[in-house]
């Protein structure tokens, strides 16, 4: 009779871990939003000369998903004797070309998602927009549109996913870059939604 029972259990115990795998396998899917608007002002999250996020918001722009784009940017830490915001102006200036007018810095004191809203929604006055597309990094999609969704309300946002293989992959454990990435924007993603989003703002 214990025979039976135990082979039950196992098989329980297999099916549960196997069921876990397979959302483990999945999870670094759900991080990930792509789905674009048509905006009248396209926001690229801290993207600066090097990153993928900036040629993601130009291209966006090319393709008429907004009509300006702003560029967060760090303006408090000198690098070479220049902050995060001058030097990007300087690369605005060099790699846009006709689209330089539509291309702009937006400077940011911020080191988390939540915080960067307050200066993103000082640039976006300016424009007065109703709808915001977001570009960030692609794990960082889903975390980023949650955030600005409750932290600024006024605008209707959507998101497009910026890819960098050297960063991050949907099939996260199969590098370990990777798989540090997902772990990393898992703990930030259970962060904000069990304590941060409830938080009351100064």
């Amino acid at each position: 009779m214990r025979k039976p029972k135990l082979l039950k259990m196992a098989g329980g115990v297999i099916v549960v871990l196997a069921g876990l795998l397979w959302m483990a396998s999945r999870a670094g899917y759900w991080l990930v939003i792509d789905h674009p608007e048509k905006s009248d002002v396209i926001v690229v999250l801290d993207g600066d000369a090097t990153d993928g996020r900036y040629w993601q918001g130009i291209d966006m722009l090319r393709k008429g998903y907004g009509k300006e784009v702003l560029i967060d940017a760090m303006d408090d830490q000198l690098k070479y004797g220049k902050t995060s915001a001058q030097s990007e102006e300087e690369f605005i200036h060099e790699s846009a070309g006709a689209l330089e007018p539509h291309v702009a810095v937006c400077p940011i004191r911020a080191w988390s998602t939540a915080e960067e809203t307050r200066f993103v929604d000082k640039c976006l006055q300016k424009f007065r927009p109703k709808r915001v597309l977001i570009v960030t990094s692609d794990y960082h999609t889903r975390r980023a549109l949650s955030v600005f969704r409750h932290e600024l309300p006024q605008y209707e946002w959507s998101v497009s996913a910026s890819h960098d293989t050297t960063e991050y992959g949907r099939r996260w454990w199969t590098h370990r870059q990777w798989a540090k990435r997902f772990l990393d924007e898992w703990e930030k993603t259970l962060w904000w939604n069990a304590v941060d989003r409830w938080r009351s703002r100064p």
